[in-house]
């Protein structure tokens, strides 16, 4: 975009200002030791789990291709550089589910269910709720926003 705008300079400093981000973040995560647990991109609620992978928005783009964070085996196999998304039910969820759970839309009737409830990364705290509006693209602009809001996150943890 930014030779079609004539703006190469711009754009080339939005994308070198970006990756020292991407690379101070990564820098944090490996120092509280994030980098070697999985994460899973969640949303739903109401009887339906939809789990998401790297192009789908939801943040996949930024967790497993920027800051190279790992999904579950299963993701990895299943959804990530094929369909993108997948709808899974309670008796299979937990094969789904990471170390950490990033989490959009409301919980609607998995408030309180037993299998959601058992799941480590939710007995554990690990889910991180986010904004379907803010995690839904992948531009550069969004993903930045993106960035400062998981970093916050795991800040404060």
């Amino acid at each position: 975009m930014g030779e079609v705008l004539g703006k190469e300079e711009e754009a080339q400093k939005l994308l070198s200002d970006f990756n020292e981000k991407i690379t101070a973040a990564k820098k944090l995560l490996e120092e509280k030791e994030i980098t070697s647990k999985t994460f899973s991109l969640m949303e739903g609620g109401n009887g339906s789990v939809w789990v998401f992978g790297d192009k789908w928005g939801r943040g996949g783009d930024l967790l497993y291709s920027h800051l190279g964070l790992k999904a579950p085996d299963i993701i990895q196999e299943e959804i990530i550089g094929k369909d993108q998304y997948r709808d899974v039910s309670m008796e299979v969820i937990g094969d789904y589910a990471g170390d950490y759970i990033i989490y959009s839309g409301e919980l609607g009737d998995l408030e309180g269910n037993p299998v959601w409830e058992s799941l480590p990364a939710v007995k554990s705290g690990n889910v991180i709720y986010i904004d379907y509006a803010l995690f839904f693209n992948i531009d550069i602009f969004s993903t930045d926003v993106q960035l400062n809001y998981i970093m916050n996150q795991f800040a404060e943890r």
